[in-house]
């Protein structure tokens, strides 16, 4: 039962790791599902069953690349190519050892239909045990890391027992006279194993000084915590770095607002809405410098940083699918509350609310957010052209469309250029807009009127970027905008 439920887990844990955590892309897990079955045909071959020592060390080599992507050096988890091969070589190299490992202890062909049974009985042990226990018992995706480790484990523990004399032979070839000895072999594998939780735990425990709040729910993992800024000054030698405290909301690796904890620091939007970042979407507006009340909607709502713009008389409607996070951004932050505006959040589908306010004639807005788009997973159906039409057709005339693309996995620039074309309107891309908490971001403004950026923001220079036809809700994909590397 054992090594049909891991394989299951591994497969599944996998997916929602790749999904969840970095970026899910049409058919992604035809991908994952063909190296499954490929394994399950060369676990169960003449071949792969000789093979076995080589799986069982392929195994235990992808799981500790899988362990150095998630664990080791800055900006790793970030990297597509690296996340996806660590997955696919997981899955593939993972499944030949452990089949290869269920083809070797078959028994007698009169018990072969037990046989079966308690492999199609694992995989149903490890389906539940990826698929269903997490969401109950777990506040992150630590099926994938507990996958790894498992992994890892049992190619540990086969060149221990099951591979012993397989190795011994190995062994003999450099130390003649060499003898197995299981308490050396169990002792090396529980000190690799060892390590390898210690290097995992450290991308399931962020360096946050306290957590205050964490969850996991449908739409993913969500964490409030306390954290620190460092301003990039030089001090004397011997002395410190200022550290100012911050509050962070994080949905998976993507932090989706801050805030300074002290109060004299709450002086201005942070993170991806400064001035010269995403606050460009109400003061590019001309009702904003005139001093005229704007009604405002934002899909996605984060910490509800943007509400920090608002003003008296302005009407602020924010879009938000995730009810966990409309709860963090009243409960842990104080955006939405100091807002001279008037605020109001729809715990819903951003596009599907949009069209039901269109269909009932509800009034147009003069500024439309989209922040849909930042971190790993991107919405695709808040990317067609449908959904370009719909946001046009809910602006005032002048309105402007600000698109929110910063992101690790996905190149939309090539859509917003194609997005403009296709609506008629000027594009203004910018990069910038970083200081002491707030950081550098990519925005794309639409409006049919010509924007001009402030100075010191970073220019797009759509020339220089790719044409392409604008996605469709029945045809297109998200695959063409991935970026497979840095």
């Amino acid at each position: 039962l054992a090594l049909p439920a891991l394989s299951a887990f591994i497969l599944n844990s996998t997916t929602t790791h790749l999904s969840t955590d970095v970026t899910p892309f049409p058919l992604m897990w035809v991908a994952l599902l063909g190296a499954f079955l490929l394994s399950y045909c060369a676990g169960f071959s003449r071949i792969g069953e000789r093979l076995m020592p080589l799986w069982a060390a392929l195994a235990a080599g992808s799981a500790w690349f899988a362990i150095r992507v998630l664990a080791f050096g800055e900006g790793n988890y970030d990297i597509f190519a690296r996340n996806f091969a660590a997955g696919m070589a997981l899955i593939l190299f993972g499944g030949c050892f452990l089949h290869s490992w269920l083809c070797r202890e078959r028994p007698g062909a009169g018990r072969l239909a037990a046989y079966y049974l308690c492999i199609a009985l694992g995989g149903a042990i490890g389906g539940v045990a990826s698929g269903i226990l997490p969401a109950v018992a777990f506040d992150s995706v630590a099926e994938y890391p507990a996958a790894v480790l498992l992994t890892l484990a049992a190619a540990l523990l086969a060149a221990a027992t099951a591979l012993r004399r397989e190795m011994m032979a190995v062994a003999r070839l450099f130390r003649p006279g060499c003898e197995f000895s299981p308490a050396m072999a169990w002792g090396m594998s529980l000190a690799v194993m060892l390590a390898a939780g210690v290097a995992t735990a450290r991308h399931q425990t962020p360096p946050y000084s306290k957590l205050y709040a964490r969850g996991r729910n449908f739409y993913g993992c969500w964490s409030v915590a306390r954290g620190f800024v460092t301003p990039k000054v030089d001090v004397p030698p011997g002395f410190e770095k200022p550290k100012f405290p911050i509050t962070i909301l994080q949905n998976g690796n993507t932090t989706h607002g801050i805030e300074p904890e002290d109060e004299i620091r709450r002086t201005g939007a942070t993170a991806y809405y400064g001035e010269r970042g995403g606050g460009l979407a109400f003061t590019l507006h001309p009702k904003y410098a005139a001093g005229a009340p704007m009604s405002v909607a934002i899909v996605g709502m984060g910490a509800g940083t943007q509400a920090w713009y608002g003003r008296r008389g302005d009407r602020i409607r924010f879009y938000e699918i995730n009810p966990a996070v409309a709860v963090a951004a009243r409960g842990h932050f104080t955006f939405l509350e100091r807002s001279a505006a008037e605020i109001e959040v729809v715990v819903a589908d951003a596009r599907k609310t949009l069209e039901a306010e269109k269909r009932r004639g509800e009034g147009k807005y003069d500024t439309l957010v989209v922040d849909a788009y930042s971190g790993d997973s991107v919405p695709f159906h808040l990317i067609t052209r449908q959904a370009f039409e719909l946001y046009a057709s809910r602006l005032n005339d002048g309105g402007i469309l600000a698109l929110h693309i910063s992101n690790w996995h996905i190149d939309l620039l090539p859509v917003c250029k194609a997005a403009a074309r296709h609506l008629g309107m000027e594009a203004l891309g910018t990069f910038g807009g970083g200081g002491l908490f707030t950081w550098d971001a990519r925005w794309v403004f639409l409006s049919r009127r010509a924007l001009a950026p402030p100075d010191g923001v970073a220019v797009t220079d759509w020339g220089k970027v790719r044409d392409i036809p604008l996605p469709d809700d029945e045809r297109g994909s998200i695959l063409p905008f991935i970026r497979f590397h840095r």
